[in-house]
């Protein structure tokens, strides 16, 4: 697994930044928040059946920031924030 790279961490915050974004933490009220730096997260879907559950299923890929002071976690949609690779049309 690669890192997140210092320009793409950037590349984040502006984003976060320009659409409105504020720092304030819901949980502690802290402002301050970071980009985790090991790699990006996803959110799996699950059918609504929980014993099909399984981490096989599709998923939305996110960008974690984490509260510096209690550690509370909110995620970003990749795809929402323009991150995400365009997908190349099939070709038939």
């Amino acid at each position: 697994m690669g890192v997140v790279s210092e320009e793409v961490k950037g590349e984040i915050e502006r984003i976060l930044r320009e659409r409105g974004v504020k720092a304030g933490c819901p949980r502690c009220g802290a402002r301050e928040f970071a980009v985790i730096v090991e790699g990006y997260t996803a959110v799996f879907l699950q059918p609504t059946d929980l014993k099909a559950a399984n981490l096989q299923s599709p998923n939305v890929p996110a960008v974690a920031l984490v509260c510096r002071n209690c550690g509370f976690i909110s995620q970003h949609a990749l795809g929402v924030l323009g991150l995400m690779p365009k997908r190349q049309a099939k070709k038939e």
